[in-house]
């Protein structure tokens, strides 16, 4: 089906397949299928150990909204040092500064898409929606 068509998880588990291909070590979570204000959403993360041809692997958070005539797709990406097994970074003693911004950043980018990423529309029940100026 088209992209817009298509539904938030299988849309992420296309996403899943492709990283599958560009990355060693690679661990998912989700997606995690559900309702949010009127609209089918997921959410996943990708763990991403090496990618390829790279000194580095990839963190990877997304957040895929249903709307009425698109597919939207928010993602949040962080490099974080290689390692063989994806979503499990490991630090030297002194980059204790780096491993606890890492931390707060993820932290911040899942609260941003869990709670601050909606869409507005026909269908939407959100109550932010309802603040839009009058005309």
């Amino acid at each position: 089906p088209e992209q817009k068509n298509a539904d938030p998880s299988s849309f992420l588990k296309g996403m899943f397949s492709r990283v599958a291909g560009a990355c060693d070590g690679v661990r998912v979570n989700g997606p995690k299928a559900q309702e949010e204000n009127g609209y089918r959403i997921a959410y996943a993360q990708i763990y991403c150990g090496r990618q390829k041809g790279a000194q580095f692997g990839v963190n990877m958070f997304f957040k895929v909204v249903k709307g009425t005539d698109s597919l939207y797709v928010i993602q949040r990406e962080f490099r974080v040092p290689p390692t063989e097994v994806g979503g499990v970074t490991t630090f030297d003693e002194d980059q204790m500064e780096e491993m606890k911004a890492l931390m707060k950043a993820q932290s911040v980018a899942n609260s941003y898409l869990l709670g601050s990423v909606y869409v507005c529309g026909g269908q939407s029940t959100d109550k932010r929606c309802d603040s839009r100026p009058p005309r």
